[in-house]
């Protein structure tokens, strides 16, 4: 299926062509008795390998996927926000014990997640759906322990947690639209241009996401009080049996890493590639890195952004290294899909002008 014809590009740019109409074939009865014959099963088999799950009630907020465009044209798309308006409650199990992994300010968990109103499209489209459930942690070093490399892992205060996460929804709010615009940039290339396309172009997304809070709720003499007890950031989850995980480029270097799999180094040349189409098309402003996950599948990125933006101010997160948005011009090698897509050597003094190109927008503020 070429660009064209997909329905990825379509969402991306408004020049694309409509996505194509499914035909709607006859409905197997018997197909959907078994089908939720399965789903009791596979109900059971939870039940029965998570004895000690928690199950919480929620209020949901999905992270929307918009365009590029109109993020930086808009001010109310410009930032995550649980708005009460979107909630959307249900209910969230957590598999004890169940550490998908420990990152340098999150942990990840098995979950599994229902809503009461299924939006397909979206995460949380089916009931009891595989989700990787993430808190954010400190470390905290035991004064008694001899060992300087023993620490025990801490959770922040609600009010901390509520706020980082949402500076994490925000960044992949924000990463999932720049990475998208990738998408158009080929589109209008390929529509301008009289070349024969000699490979394939991945289709690959950040995992769809939302945030979870959990209230508490205190009776009074005349009153029922709500407060935030917990928040997740509650993503789609990797099945890294079967599709494997992988660290592609990380946020100190614009080098991809070493791969041994074939596919795996072509998509992280694919990545690359990417990066510099955000950065010239930003003329230096941004571009995403720390790219990590499967072959269709991200997760956890990192927005990097000017020093001249902001004057300082944390953005989007503690992983904004200056000195390697500094370097990336000189780091970044041009390989055959640059080439290709004709796009122009980088320069170090293309980031002057991030300042002039968005002072306007939700970056520079």
């Amino acid at each position: 299926m070429s660009l064209r014809d997909s329905g990825i590009v379509a969402n991306f740019t408004e020049d694309a062509p409509p996505l194509k109409a499914t035909k709607c074939g006859r409905t197997d009865c018997g197909a959907i008795i078994q089908a939720r014959e399965d789903r009791h099963y596979i109900h059971g088999e939870i039940r029965k390998r998570s004895p000690n799950s928690t199950s919480e009630q929620i209020q949901f907020f999905a992270i929307d996927d918009r365009s590029l465009n109109d993020l930086l044209a808009d001010r109310k798309f410009q930032g995550f926000t649980c708005d009460p308006a979107k909630a959307c409650p249900g209910s969230l199990v957590i598999e004890a014990g169940s550490f998908l992994g420990i990152g340098t300010f999150k942990t990840a968990e098995v979950g599994y997640l229902t809503l009461l109103h299924l939006i397909a499209g979206r995460l949380g489209a089916c009931a009891n759906e595989p989700v990787a459930v993430k808190r954010m942690y400190k470390r905290r070093r035991t004064p008694t322990d001899a060992n300087p490399n023993k620490w025990v892992l801490n959770r922040l205060t609600s009010a901390d947690e509520h706020s980082k996460i949402l500076m994490e929804a925000n960044v992949l709010f924000w990463a999932t639209s720049i990475m998208n615009f990738r998408y158009s940039f080929i589109y209008h290339f390929l529509q301008n241009s009289s070349k024969r396309l000699p490979f394939e172009i991945p289709e690959i997304r950040f995992v769809r996401a939302g945030v979870a809070i959990v209230h508490d709720q205190t009776t009074g003499p005349t009153t029922l009080k709500c407060s935030i007890s917990r928040t997740y950031l509650i993503e789609e989850r990797i099945n890294e049996s079967k599709d494997g995980f992988f660290k592609f480029i990380n946020n100190g270097s614009a080098v991809p890493l070493d791969m041994t799999r074939k596919d795996a180094r072509e998509l992280s040349e694919f990545l690359a590639f990417t990066q510099h189409v955000q950065f010239y098309k930003t003329k230096g402003a941004v571009y995403l890195s720390d790219l990590q996950g499967s072959m269709q599948l991200l997760t956890d990125p990192q927005i990097m952004t000017s020093p001249l933006i902001g004057e300082g101010a944390e953005i989007f997160e503690d992983g904004n290294v200056p000195s390697a948005f500094n370097s990336f011009p000189e780091q970044h090698c041009c390989n055959h899909i640059c080439r290709w897509f004709e796009l122009p050597e980088l320069a170090a003094s293309v980031a002057s002008d991030a300042r002039s190109v968005i002072s306007n927008s939700y970056l520079g503020r």
